[in-house]
């Protein structure tokens, strides 16, 4: 990023002074600093420090994690070095006065009153990183001689350096003075230490953005997001208050950020700040990439194109952003444009882990498993412990015809990893191989037959077309994990809030109800709900959420009695609350179409819900009985909720001695016997209509069991 900050006249701009500073240590020319060449650049512009061997590896290896590439692990280039003083991570007016002394700026005479010794700089001075007192200047030389000669005398001589700032008299000094340290510590990797500068910094000088945005970086650097995300928020209150002054600053608190958002799972929060960072700086091409990062990551895949490419024009050998651009256009469904883009990524940067991986993706969809496999392999040489893409490779090699490939490829993945999807990934493979052998064997096959071959025996029998819905609800209650939250609860969230909330806001509440899952859980969780259910009720993309409507949709897939999960809903839907409360037809009916849009997925099938009647009939208002007449008609409302319960129930159920005549595996869960062949269908095979083409007939009558109730 190129800050936009004021220089003294004649001086270097801020991004040349990078540059020379790159070119200076680039001493082979290849564009990029090597472990030497940083070694080199990091004991220039700190003179009076002495690093061990230890203390200098850990600097280069935390700047080389942060800042190149994942192909270049051991090699920064211009852009990284540039990123990394964007970020704080060093002082390049500092830095560029020590290497170039001939070309550092000095103030002209001016005929106003000399200042005091520890007076301010001049206001043309850098707002972010000037040093303006000289008790800071003497504590950071002291505290640079204490790191370069670390004994056991360290923590008392940072004692009593902390304690002669707070005894210098004016606050802006002291203020100043802790945050130079605290950046000196910070550099030194000594990140508890920063921490305390920089919280005394913003204890003296709460309406300083820079002592609150420093606290904030070094707490996330210690991997305290939320810590973090308070003091950000802090450093962005303060600075929006005077945002004339901090305009250097401002982007940069917003993309930090947006970081520490991310890392606790708040992705529409984190995509706020991006964009708000490239409002601020149109040139924030990292922004912009991140920005469509984040919304790939939520499941708005084509404004995470728009933001991609905007960031792909102002920086067009961005390999992270190509690499993202592929990662959208292939989950909007643009495949050839996403292998495209992964192309361009691997040419620009060979070793490029991820785009190889997704490249492989783009080829596993496209059934092209000879290159896939070839993608994956190119993965798992860049980084050889990328558990993924052994899975993935294992799982083309079945596609491809190599069982005995794929096996040992997954054995390989289970020696780097025990997660539950290599557990996913080992049951498929047994399942694939069995029914290899089964049709090898000339064993039993299926087909799929027409939907109205499928009758059922009695009125307890579900249909198969009910079936499908239902098993598609219970999927979106398992990704997100809404079945597992008292309906109860969401009255209680509601309440006091204000009606409309923006995504980013809901996505805060959904993440309290949804406090037990992991970060990635609920990534995952919270891109089905945007996918599934804001996309629908959000129809005009104006961001906005009608949160009673979104409470409403899904309180009957949380978990409770029936009747409690209608009853919340129709609390959300009503004007004054509770089961005593009104609402009208047209709301009523306006609701249930959401319904049966959001969760019906073969809902040409049904009627449409609830035809209204005339102008004053639809304005009539209707208690909860009523209300639970309409919810409940299996045509027109959401009758098809005890069908879901049922399923809810019988997910932990022990499985049957009865195999599918289709699958071949034992029923777990419903299970539905053809009254006149006797072949018995799972769940799955039943919803999609598929029978055992040995029993191949124009009807098929069916008779549903409960596994604890066999009949």
């Amino acid at each position: 990023m190129v800050t936009p900050v004021r220089t003294f006249a004649g001086a270097p701009a801020r991004r040349e002074k990078v540059r020379r500073i790159f070119e200076l240590f680039d001493a082979d020319g290849d564009g990029a600093l090597g472990r030497s060449e940083l070694s080199a650049l990091v004991a220039a512009v700190n003179p009076g420090v002495v690093f061990t061997a230890d203390q200098l590896c850990s600097v280069l290896d935390a700047v080389f994690r942060s800042y190149a590439g994942a192909a270049d692990a051991d090699r920064l280039s211009l852009a990284g070095l540039l990123r990394s003083y964007d970020d704080g991570a060093g002082d390049v007016d500092r830095d560029f006065a020590a290497l170039f002394p001939d070309l550092a700026p000095s103030p002209k005479p001016s005929p106003s009153p000399s200042p005091s010794p520890n007076g301010p700089l001049s206001p043309l001075a850098s707002p972010i990183h000037e040093i303006a007192f000289d008790s800071t200047r003497a504590a950071v030389a002291r505290l640079e001689a204490l790191i370069k000669n670390r004994d056991g005398g360290f923590a008392k001589g940072l004692r009593e350096i902390r304690a002669n700032l707070d005894r210098s008299g004016a606050v802006e000094a002291a203020s100043e003075g802790h945050v130079a340290i605290g950046r000196a510590l910070f550099r030194a990797r000594l990140l508890p230490d920063a921490v305390d500068c920089f919280r005394r910094a913003a204890e003296l000088s709460p309406a300083d953005p820079r002592a609150h945005f420093r606290l904030g970086t070094a707490l996330s650097a210690l991997d305290r997001p939320r810590d973090a995300r308070r003091s950000l928020s802090a450093a962005l209150e303060t600075a929006s208050a005077d945002a004339l002054r901090w305009q250097a600053l401002l982007p940069q608190i917003r993309v930090n950020l947006g970081v520490v958002l991310e890392r606790e799972g708040l992705l529409l929060a984190a995509a706020e700040h991006y964009r708000a960072a490239a409002r601020l700086c149109p040139t924030h091409y990292r922004a912009l990439k991140l920005l469509g990062s984040a919304l790939c990551g939520a499941g708005e895949h084509l404004r995470a194109v728009a933001a991609l490419e905007e960031a792909l024009l102002l920086k067009p050998d961005f390999p992270d952003a190509l690499c993202d651009l592929g990662a959208a256009l292939h989950a909007a469904g643009e495949r050839d444009r996403a292998a495209q883009c992964f192309d361009r990524a691997l040419q620009l940067d060979a070793a490029h882990a991820d785009a190889a991986f997704n490249l492989g993706g783009v080829f596993k969809d496209m059934g092209l498993y000879g290159p896939a496999v070839e993608a994956y392999g190119r993965a798992l040489v860049s980084r050889p412990d990328h558990w993924a893409a052994e899975l993935n490779r294992a799982a083309v090699l079945l596609g491809a015809g190599q069982p005995a490939a794929a096996k040992k490829a997954l054995e390989e993945a289970y020696k780097r990893t025990k997660r539950v999807e290599l557990y996913d990934a080992i049951l498929y493979v047994k399942k694939h191989q069995r029914w290899l052998r089964l049709r090898e064997g000339n064993g039993v096959d299926f087909a799929v037959v027409d939907p109205s071959a499928f009758k059922t025996a009695d009125r307890r029998t579900t249909h198969a077309r009910c079936l499908t819905d239902a098993l598609c609800i219970r999927d979106i209650q398992k990704i997100t994990r809404l079945g597992r939250i008292d309906a109860n609860l969401l009255r209680r969230e509601m309440g006091g809030r204000e009606r409309v909330a923006t995504k980013a806001e809901l996505e805060g509440i959904l993440r309290k109800l949804l406090h037990f899952l992991n970060v990635e859980s609920f990534q995952e969780a919270m891109k089905v709900i945007n996918e599934k259910i804001l996309t629908i009720l959000d129809a005009t993309s104006s961001g906005k959420i009608d949160l009673s409507m979104f409470f409403a949709v899904v309180a009957p897939i949380c978990t409770g009695p029936p009747e409690n999960r209608k009853g919340v809903a129709f609390d959300f839907l009503s004007d004054n609350g509770g089961f005593n409360g009104r609402i009208s037809k047209t709301d009523a009916s306006i609701y249930l179409k959401y319904m049966r849009v959001i969760y019906f997925q073969n809902s040409q099938s049904f009627s449409d819900p609830v035809e209204l009647g005339g102008q004053e009939e639809d304005r009539a208002k209707i208690l909860f009985s009523e209300f639970v007449g309409i919810f409940d008609d299996a045509d027109r409302g959401f009758g098809i909720l005890p069908i879901v319960i049922k399923l809810e129930a019988m997910d932990n159920a022990r499985n049957s001695r009865q195999a599918c005549g289709v699958c071949k595996y034992q029923i777990g869960g419903l299970m539905f016997k053809e009254i006149a062949c006797h072949f018995w269908l799972c769940s799955s095979c039943y919803s999609e209509h598929k029978v055992p083409s040995a029993f191949r007939k124009d009807e098929y009558v069916f008779k549903e069991y409960m596994i604890d109730n066999p009949r």
